[in-house]
């Protein structure tokens, strides 16, 4: 059973990446950003056919453990500019108006170590953006 429970989870996980190789290739939204399924092997699951359900399984088991934070959903960039971008640089999120994201969610790349200590600094550095937004000065 590996990292995953019982079979039925490993098929649930199959169905899932299915899904969503279903949506990146196939959809106008993903298509208007440029997303594209690579077909490089992932490490480790080489000898495995590509595409195969043993292939996604390996890949699976290699990336689906607990040990990556989530990052990059709100991803921080050049403002309209960056496609991929949800927030600017001042963690404001585009085309809304009085709404930031302050968390680590906002890191385009994930870093080498913990994400603890850039998170504490990212709500910092956001908790100062909002006092200087308003003229707080204690």
């Amino acid at each position: 059973t590996g990292a995953y429970g019982t079979v039925d989870d490993i098929k649930l996980l199959l169905e899932g990446i299915r899904k969503t190789i279903d949506l990146v290739t196939t959809t106008k939204a993903f298509a208007k950003i440029g997303a594209k399924l690579t077909t490089s092997h992932f490490p480790g699951c080489e000898d495995l056919s590509f595409g195969s359900d043993s292939y996604w399984e390996c890949y699976a088991r290699h990336i689906g453990l607990p040990f990556w934070d989530s990052i990059g959903t709100c991803r921080m960039g050049a403002g309209y500019e960056d496609p991929r971008a949800v927030v600017d640089s001042r963690l404001r999120v585009l085309g809304t108006a009085g709404l930031r994201v302050i968390d680590s969610s906002i890191m385009p790349e994930i870093t080498t170590t913990s994400t603890l200590s850039p998170t504490l600094m990212i709500a910092e550095k956001g908790a100062q953006m909002i006092l200087d937004y308003w003229n707080y000065h204690h």
